[in-house]
């Protein structure tokens, strides 16, 4: 049975720790793209208003051999990277695992993953090479597919998830607002701009599964 890991790993110690902290606004997003050994998670999307400051000090990033600007749009940016380091190992790890990044992204200090394993074996196989490699993972959820409900129907992450119920319960989305972000923000421990991407990467996933037209193979709509 399929197992969904999700952890958490402090960008000082993963990648483009300096570049987060001197750009505490932007926010990075992995493309989805099957790693390989040859190629690791190439893509990148950028999002924010300091997007000078994070490429600068992106490109001169101990993790980062190349750093090449793709697309530009106002206050986002896709950029082609070429990884070293940390991001090797541990994408060595997954692959070795057989395992599929379902979710990669970062904000402020903290990188956060959510993988695929054929099953638990090889996620316990995942979470030894990292120990192995001194990889400091901080698991968050590990679980099975079966058992996974609403949040993994919608591919949502439980802090995803939880985002959204509070500002539900505490009435953010009424009309006027009982609650900002904020308060939510003081309810969860994060700030403001942490609540706001995690609300925005939640309803993301619930219009993806609910409100967008399936395409078919050959890229028509079904």
């Amino acid at each position: 049975m399929a197992i969904i890991l999700e952890f958490s790993l402090p960008a000082s110690s993963f990648a483009l720790g300096d570049a987060l902290e001197a750009a505490s606004n932007v926010e990075i997003e992995l493309d989805r793209v099957v790693p390989t050994e040859q190629r690791t998670l190439p893509y990148l999307w950028a999002e924010g208003e300091e997007l000078e400051t994070f490429e600068r000090h992106a490109a001169s990033a101990s993790t980062v051999e190349q750093f090449r600007l793709v697309e530009s749009m106002p206050e986002r940016r896709l950029y082609e990277v070429e990884w070293t380091g940390a991001v090797t190992r541990i994408v060595k790890g997954i692959v070795g695992a057989e395992g599929t990044v379902l979710d990669v992204h970062a904000a402020g200090n903290e990188w956060e993953f959510r993988l695929r394993f054929p099953d638990r074996s090889y996620a316990k196989e995942f979470q030894s090479h990292c120990v192995e490699t001194e990889t400091p993972v901080d698991l968050s959820k590990l679980y099975d597919l079966s058992k996974s409900g609403f949040r993994q129907e919608y591919s949502l992450t439980e802090k995803q998830y939880d985002a959204l119920q509070l500002a539900y319960d505490r009435g953010y989305f009424c009309e006027p607002r009982e609650a900002d972000l904020a308060d939510l923000g003081s309810d969860l421990d994060i700030s403001p701009r942490a609540v706001s991407y995690r609300l925005r990467r939640g309803i993301s996933g619930l219009v993806e599964h609910t409100i967008t037209t399936p395409m078919s193979s050959d890229g028509r709509q079904k």
